[in-house]
């Protein structure tokens, strides 16, 4: 695997970054601390993380992370390992 931009193959909803093996295993991604439960209806409830996509996406934009609380367990400029497409916010 490429050190930089690895070869998975599942992009996170939630920061947009391709961290995942598989949709909807309950992956948490390196980059956002999302656990992917497969949904991604921006404003249902994730059950594994307490919010909406939405306000998962939001917090991600502001400070790095899909809740504060997870800041210390993201990856840092996460560009220079993951690849990345654009997400509608």
């Amino acid at each position: 695997m490429d050190v930089k931009n690895n070869d998975l193959n599942v992009q996170c909803y939630c920061c947009g970054y391709f961290t995942l093996s598989e949709r909807g295993q309950y992956e948490i991604c390196d980059v956002c601390f999302w656990e992917d439960d497969g949904c991604f209806d921006l404003e249902k409830i994730s059950h594994p993380n307490h919010m909406t996509l939405e306000k998962g996406r939001k917090n991600f934009l502001e400070f790095g992370a899909c809740e504060e609380r997870f800041i210390k367990n993201v990856i840092k400029n996460p560009e220079g390992k993951y690849r990345k497409a654009i997400l509608k916010v």
